[in-house]
């Protein structure tokens, strides 16, 4: 461990302007503090076991990364450069720990613990919320009704449904890809299982808020009528029958798979 103390010591002073900026966004009210759990959720995973076996140091992944994000400061947007920071850490930290550069559980939770959400709302709310709306539409038409995809919008004759923006299932995904990267790490799935793991959550979580897409659809046309908490009801219902299907998919890539012997 005292081989380590060195990098360590010398990412954190030189990515300090990142920590800065880090708590800033966490603390101005534009991003609500969900990084922190996840953060905490990496740390955890990290220091709770250690792996039988540690690689000697060896500092050409951290160097190589610190040389990126100095290149990276004048011109890349202060979240590129966070992400760089994060993962650097994050891959030193691994290597400390687990003997291993690349453990997905926790380079990919480091990750979603930065202030992301408000702009992946911005630059990716609205095509998340148009494939929503191209994914639920065949689905009303095939319980009989003649709904068609306008953009972010559904229409059925003279109604024309909006999937919002607290709809397009950003929060479902970030929630999803946390589950399923804190179930890596608890089942002590291999490199490839955990990657393979998160790309099945990508589809299962699309598809699971085309169907409360879909079903809110019933609620806001008249077409059944329930008291107004059935909107939330609905979109719990909708996350708990995704958060399954990832732990049934978890738990058979566990079973076919084996543990790793990284951690």
């Amino acid at each position: 461990m005292r081989h380590w103390g060195f990098p360590v010591t010398l990412q954190v002073l030189v990515f300090a302007p990142i920590w800065q900026w880090y708590c800033r966004r966490l603390t101005d009210g534009s991003e609500e503090p969900w990084g922190l759990v996840a953060l905490g959720t990496a740390l955890t995973l990290l220091f709770v076991k250690k792996a039988s076996r540690v690689h000697q140091p060896r500092l050409e992944i951290p160097a190589i990364m610190i040389l990126l994000y100095a290149a990276s400061y004048p011109m890349a947007p202060r979240l590129v450069q966070a992400s760089i920071a994060v993962a650097t850490l994050g891959i030193t930290l691994s290597a400390i720990r687990l003997g291993t550069w690349f453990h997905v559980p926790t380079l990919g939770l480091m990750l979603l613990s930065l202030p992301v959400i408000p702009s992946l709302q911005f630059y990716s709310g609205y095509p998340l919320r148009v494939l929503s709306a191209a994914i639920a539409a065949p689905m009303l038409q095939l319980s009989g009704l003649a709904v068609v995809q306008e953009g972010a919008c559904l229409r059925w004759g003279h109604e024309l449904v909006s999937i919002d923006a607290p709809c397009s299932g950003l929060r479902m995904l970030w929630v999803g890809l946390y589950a399923v990267l804190t179930m890596a790490g608890l089942l002590e799935l291999r490199t490839r299982d955990s990657v393979m793991l998160v790309i099945l959550a990508f589809p299962t979580i699309v598809l699971g808020n085309a169907v409360r897409s879909a079903s809110l659809f019933y609620l806001e046309t008249g077409l059944i009528q329930l008291p107004a908490w059935w909107h939330d009801a609905v979109g719990v219902s909708a996350f708990t029958v995704v958060a399954c299907c990832l732990v049934a998919v978890a738990l058979a890539i566990r079973s076919r798979g084996g543990r790793s012997c990284e951690v």
